[in-house]
């Protein structure tokens, strides 16, 4: 999907407020309520994956140094800068370039879920139904 802005295109992105601007009628107060329920919804699943995020950082000094590293690197701020020189200058197209900071969250994601995951692990060697062998122990979400 494409749209104007301020004289040339740009691809819309796939987000939740873009799609609701995509509607051909949106009530402000239905809009409001939505965007509303969306933020306190994560705040609590945010708070929790943070959490976690920070304090695995703490335990590990070499996975910190590095993700400080990227950080500085991508934004061009030196360290001993202040926080709010570093929020200056992350934006969403340095956001997409710190590969490591990405991979450390979504390992945070996978060994502490903020929300639980239900599945199923093999008691014993078997095969699917697609004719996939499955190994004990292996767990299925």
């Amino acid at each position: 999907m494409r749209f104007l802005n301020i004289g040339s295109e740009a691809v819309v992105k796939g987000d939740i407020l873009s799609r609701f601007i995509e509607l051909e009628e949106t009530d402000p107060k239905y809009l409001g309520d939505i965007s509303l329920s969306f933020i306190l919804a994560g705040k609590d699943t945010i708070s929790v994956t943070l959490s976690w995020f920070l304090y695995k950082l703490c335990k590990n000094p070499y996975v910190q140094e590095k993700t400080a590293q990227e950080i500085r690197q991508t934004t061009n701020v030196e360290a001993g800068s202040t926080i709010s020189e570093l929020a200056a200058r992350v934006t969403e197209e340095n956001m997409d370039k710190m590969q490591y900071l990405n991979a450390t969250l979504n390992e945070t994601l996978r060994l502490h879920p903020a929300v639980q995951v239900e599945g199923k692990f093999s008691s014993r060697k078997s095969m699917s139904s697609s004719r996939t062998k499955v190994e004990p122990g292996l767990f299925d979400p």
